[in-house]
């Protein structure tokens, strides 16, 4: 395999214009897009904010009434009784859940408006808000109960929503931070109920109510130039494919495959050496347009080596990708009498998955049916999960993803070994 994988790379070093588009077309229309729509990308709040309805179904008043009754029952000391009572007054979940949605950093993101169960439900089919946030009743007992009490599994805050969005993971990032910042004060409450000198120690840890951009710390915003360097970088190197194809085009009219038979090789040979010749090619084009956008305009100065190491192995995976498309296309050129129209074919089916794919224009702003296809496309796919890797950085979600693409190399390359010609002569 090795002397075919030698001619292909060699092929494609042959055609130094054919290089060079390849390699300079996708950086400069990185920095031209990316200067000309960054105000599509790097939208505002207004662009990017989510809106939920707030349902409140429990009562805090009567929810406090009833925890006094609760600890008053308790056979123990006046001055326990008290603290508890006391401590627990501090700790309004819902009014400090309202507290934040209302402060200036986080209404800039996300907006409230508090309604009826079944009128949110209706506001949410109809698309007027992003989720429903339910306070069930009985919430704030059950939260007093195993906060001071230690008793019961504590209480729950639903999100419902009907697809899942950026908008949304907003406001689950919002509401997860704060609850986490409350339980946290009720923990240390709890903790320091019964050591002396309790008071003298919380007054420097009371529990305010945060919000703004510190609960949203591990969200990362995109820019322009992230987005354009990404989508236009795995384009051209999908477009990679085509040529590869092509280049096979020429070898069908001079019957390679006849040839290789010929020899007494083994005509898969060939087509092994077209995968990784195609692997290579796409891996060092793409490494190649990130790297230079990268040192051109500054796109990931300060991240982490765990970063790093998650963006490579998707460039990785998706060489292999378009590894596997490389061979589909090559086997589809064997299969077909007009080589013209397979390689129109072919370009057609790049550019259109590429304008669904968000390769030219955001994923944001094509029609939502088209959007959910083209996110399904391979490239679409890759182009998202890249950019949730540089918003999130999770692994969990980074590994799935990358599953899928997996998935699409290897299916493409079994169907490419399954039409590849195996007796004869090609079509």
């Amino acid at each position: 395999m090795l002397p075919y994988l030698k001619k292909d790379m060699l092929v494609f070093w042959r055609d130094r214009n054919e290089l060079l588009v390849v390699l300079l077309v996708p950086i400069v229309l990185s920095v031209i897009l990316g200067y000309a729509l960054s105000s599509w990308i790097e939208a505002g709040p207004s662009d990017r904010s989510a809106s939920i309805a707030l349902v409140i179904e429990d009562n805090e008043e009567e929810a406090f009434a009833e925890f006094r009754n609760v600890i008053m029952g308790f056979d123990r000391e006046d001055s326990w009784r008290a603290n508890v009572l006391e401590d627990a007054e501090v700790y309004r979940v819902i009014e400090g859940l309202r507290m934040t949605f209302a402060s200036d950093e986080v209404k800039e993101w996300v907006e409230v408006a508090e309604t009826t169960g079944n009128q949110a439900v209706t506001m949410l089919q109809e698309k007027e808000v992003t989720a429903i946030l339910t306070i069930p009743r009985g919430f704030t007992l059950q939260a007093l109960e195993r906060a001071w009490l230690q008793e019961g599994n504590g209480g729950t805050i639903m999100i419902s929503a009907l697809e899942h969005s950026l908008k949304l993971d907003l406001v689950t990032g919002v509401v997860d931070r704060y609850m986490r910042e409350a339980n946290v004060g009720m923990g240390l409450r709890y903790v320091l109920q019964d050591m002396p000198g309790q008071h003298q120690l919380e007054e420097g840890m009371k529990l305010q109510p945060k919000g703004g951009m510190e609960l949203l710390d591990s969200v990362k915003p995109i820019t322009s130039f992230q987005y354009f360097s990404l989508s236009m970088g795995m384009i051209f190197t999908v477009l990679i494919s085509a040529t590869i194809a092509f280049h096979a085009s020429g070898e069908k009219r001079e019957r390679v495959i006849e040839r290789i038979r010929l020899s007494g090789n083994n005509p898969f040979y060939y087509l092994g050496g077209k995968f990784a010749a195609s692997f290579m090619i796409a891996f060092l084009q793409l490494t190649s347009v990130l790297t230079a956008c990268h040192f051109a305009l500054g796109l990931f100065y300060g991240r982490s080596v765990a970063f790093w190491g998650g963006l490579a192995i998707i460039v990785i995976v998706f060489s292999f990708m378009v590894a596997g498309l490389a061979v589909f296309f090559t086997s589809v050129m064997f299969r077909m009498k007009n080589i013209d129209a397979a390689n129109a074919l072919f370009n057609l089916l790049l550019i259109i998955i590429g304008v669904i794919g968000g390769g030219f224009v955001p994923l944001y702003v094509l029609p939502e049916w088209l959007r959910s296809i083209g996110e399904w496309t391979p490239n679409g796919h890759a182009l998202t999960m890249a950019l949730q890797w540089i918003q999130y950085e999770d692994g969990g979600q980074l590994a799935s993803k990358l599953l899928l693409l997996m998935v699409y190399a290897i299916l493409l390359a079994a169907l490419s070994a399954w039409i590849y010609p195996r007796r004869g002569r090609a079509v």
